[in-house]
């Protein structure tokens, strides 16, 4: 937590999506939660806490490193939110990046395919639905973009 108000606390949260094309698709890399709380055994993104002191960029560098084994250099940020609960609020900032130690992973999922929408938390949901937007539906095109992003 890095800042809160009377009422509620606020968590800064720095999330990783690491995507790849498999035959033309965009794919993006989910673990299984496994820590207690509402969302165990669902499918999700990398990531956890900004600790104090950290940007988010380097807490989603040193987060997928602690979660999945390889380093990240370079996220690009693609988006910032803030959800409200009853407690507290969060605040969500969500990197891009892909790597050649990323192609070694496993549970890959397709962008544009909704039959694991019942397994991961609903939030993902929404960011899997600006992901679609993001990438578009031709890897060409994506690509002749994705120069910009890591010049």
């Amino acid at each position: 937590m890095l800042g809160g108000t009377s009422n509620s606390m606020i968590l800064y949260i720095s999330l990783g999506v690491i995507y790849k094309f498999i035959e033309g698709v965009p794919h993006v890399f989910m673990q299984i939660r496994d820590e207690e709380g509402p969302f165990y055994g669902k499918w999700e993104f990398p990531g956890g806490n900004i600790e104090e002191g950290e940007t988010p960029e380097e807490a989603i560098i040193r987060e997928v490193e602690e979660e999945v084994g390889i380093k990240v250099s370079k996220p690009f940020r693609l988006d910032s939110k803030r959800e409200e609960f009853d407690t507290k609020s969060i605040i969500f900032f969500t990197h891009l990046f892909q790597n050649k130690q990323s192609y070694e992973l496993e549970n890959w999922f397709n962008v544009f395919d909704d039959s694991y929408f019942n397994d991961i938390p609903p939030a993902n949901i929404d960011l899997i639905n600006k992901l679609r937007k993001f990438f578009g539906e031709d890897e060409k095109t994506f690509k002749e973009f994705e120069k910009f992003l890591w010049p």
